[in-house]
């Protein structure tokens, strides 16, 4: 039995992104502001009104919305939402269990950004690897895989695997350019991290040497 009834509204994020970066914190003063229809502005972001006209060409008040927002129509639709929705809100049921992770995964915009500039450079780190110690350090991290398996594909043994991947994050925390992680709000970022080792079959680092299995690094 469901424990939430949940109302569940369709808006095109892009153009309400585009609207608050403009400054306004509503469509109601973006409207007023640039003397538009608002039930027509927001027909378009609801997905009620197709933005494109029978013959496939871009209807005048999309045309000024774009405009004034300054950005393409390729950055402010996908192509379903150039397709309009039939049915624009609609109500589904759901346990408790799935509603939390619904809420947990909504993310404040600064996080989602410190996340996309540490993975980033992580990224660039590991690419700068030995092709050895970067394919380890890559089959830990990113695919989860055991040492007995990246083992069998390097034709080593798993304390071999094991050495190889502590050697790998040594250099990566020695590096000239890992300032910039630790610039870039890592620290920050993984204080509000549940740090544990990984099982046995994986990675067992010293005290000071714990990997969040969850992090990318």
């Amino acid at each position: 039995m469901s424990d939430y009834r949940v109302r569940v509204t369709i808006r095109n994020n892009r153009i309400l992104k585009a609207i608050e970066a403009k400054g306004f914190s509503s469509v109601q003063k973006f409207c007023d502001q640039y003397k538009l229809n608002y039930v027509g502005v927001n027909s378009i972001i609801n997905g009620s009104r197709e933005p494109l006209s029978e013959r496939g060409e871009l209807k005048e008040l999309v045309k000024e919305i774009l405009d004034i927002l300054e950005i393409s129509l390729e950055k402010a639709f996908t192509e379903k939402q150039l397709k309009g929705f039939k049915k624009n809100s609609f109500t589904i049921e759901a346990k408790e269990s799935q509603l939390m992770q619904i809420a947990e995964m909504k993310k404040p915009l600064e996080i989602s950004l410190m996340e996309k500039d540490i993975k980033t450079l992580i990224d660039t780190y590991v690419y700068s690897l030995p092709e050895k110690h970067r394919k380890v350090v890559r089959g830990v991290i990113y695919e989860n895989r055991t040492l007995d398996d990246l083992g069998t594909e390097l034709n080593v043994s798993r304390e071999r695997v094991r050495q190889i991947f502590k050697k790998a994050i040594l250099k990566l925390r020695t590096s000239e350019n890992f300032e910039k992680l630790i610039e870039s709000g890592a620290r920050d970022l993984f204080k509000s991290t549940s740090f544990t080792r990984f099982p046995e079959n994986r990675i067992s680092l010293s005290d000071d040497f714990e990997i969040n299995k969850g992090a990318t690094i």
